[in-house]
């Protein structure tokens, strides 16, 4: 039920989700562009394959890094967990990370956010809850095996989730962790499966009060399991 939460969450509750319903799993393809170095303005292109259930997603993409050569990227978060890894040639491993408590925030704050793509995962019943900011904007938080965090939605007049927004989520940045401001954009809702999602997507961190962005998304399709 909905008719309880805050008027802009309802909007968007009646938009992205005419017809209340729970998916079992969503299935995302992607294609973009994003960069590891905020001082360069150099951008690789990706394709990704994105997995959503509730409490849990998996990010695996090819990362085009020099002429034919890629990187295998894998991001993942299920049951207070988050873990990342890079691979060259699908068998060796240039970096990994598995349940430190900064990589398991950040990856929360992910899940969170991509909600978007998998609304039914933003609901109370998955856990999800609203408390309203002002007619456009509401937080949700999320407690999920200890993790704790919260973002800021903002709805435009038809109830779509235009941005989120947090001051305060964990990334790596060189060799360390730090928590820094982080913005989401999203825009091109069309619908799937009765549902309505966006097919644009970016984000980017505020360094030294210039907001950088480094990452930007199509959805190329998405198809979903419905209970």
């Amino acid at each position: 039920m909905t008719h309880e939460l805050p008027a802009p969450v309802q909007r968007y509750f009646a938009y992205a989700l005419p017809q209340i319903r729970q998916v079992n799993e969503a299935r995302l393809r992607q294609t973009g562009v994003l960069r590891t170095d905020m001082k360069r303005d150099k951008w690789l292109h990706f394709i990704a394959k994105q997995r959503f259930t509730r409490g849990a997603f998996e990010w695996q993409a090819k990362v085009a890094v020099w002429g034919p050569f890629s990187v295998a990227v894998t991001d993942s978060y299920a049951a207070g967990v988050g873990s990342g890894k890079v691979q060259l040639f699908s068998w060796l491993t240039l970096a990994a990370e598995r349940d430190k408590p900064e990589l398991n925030e950040g990856a929360l704050h992910r899940y969170l956010a991509e909600g978007v793509w998998c609304p039914t995962n933003l609901l109370p019943a998955a856990g999800v809850q609203w408390r309203v900011v002002d007619d456009h904007r509401a937080i949700a938080s999320i407690d999920d095996h200890g993790v704790h965090v919260e973002l800021e939605f903002t709805f435009a007049e038809n109830g779509a989730v235009q941005e989120i927004y947090t001051p305060a989520r964990f990334g790596r940045f060189g060799k360390s962790y730090k928590r820094c401001p982080w913005r989401g954009r999203f825009a091109d809702y069309r619908e799937v499966q009765g549902m309505r999602i966006p097919f644009f997507g970016e984000v980017g961190w505020q360094i030294d009060g210039k907001w950088e962005w480094v990452w930007r998304g199509d959805i190329a399709d998405a198809d979903y399991d419905l209970a």
